[in-house]
């Protein structure tokens, strides 16, 4: 019995550590000083343009996406090695860092490939098809704008 809610405990104090690491993390990144000129504006997010894509779109640049950096199985042994060193016996913090540190620009280069191909595809689309895709980008824009009102 105590076993299991130590168990519970330490694993919702993990979660609640990553969570304020990631939340500074995010913040160092946006926020990071008059020298970070290369931040992206507070709007915009990968997210959007990607809702914004038609469905036949998007899935085929998740086929491209997946062509250029895996299917991202690669991504779970990280987690795998997290679950390890979490477990590790005595604990070793600065593995911690070291496999958030990892996984963070292993996200960060997954992004800048996703910008890449969006890029691309956005380079070469018809005039219909960018203007479709600026409209479902408004439209998204609307909504979110319209909610925080």
């Amino acid at each position: 019995m105590t076993k299991d809610w130590t168990r519970k405990a330490l694993l919702a104090s993990v979660a609640i550590n990553l969570l304020v690491l990631g939340l500074v993390l995010g913040m160092v990144w946006r926020f990071g000083g008059p020298e970070r000129d290369d931040r992206r504006p507070p709007s915009v997010s990968g997210a959007l343009y990607t809702r914004a894509l038609a469905p036949e779109v998007r899935k085929d640049l998740h086929e491209r996406m997946r062509a250029r950096v895996g299917t991202g199985e690669d991504r779970f042994e990280g987690y795998a090695e997290m679950i390890e060193a979490l477990r590790a016996e005595p604990f070793d913090p600065e593995a911690i860092r070291t496999l958030l540190t990892e996984q963070s620009l292993d996200a960060e280069a997954r992004m800048a490939e996703g910008r890449q191909v969006l890029a691309d595809y956005l380079a070469t689309a018809p005039a219909e098809a960018r203007t479709a895709f600026a409209d479902r980008l408004e439209e998204t824009l609307d909504r979110i704008t319209k909610k925080k009102r």
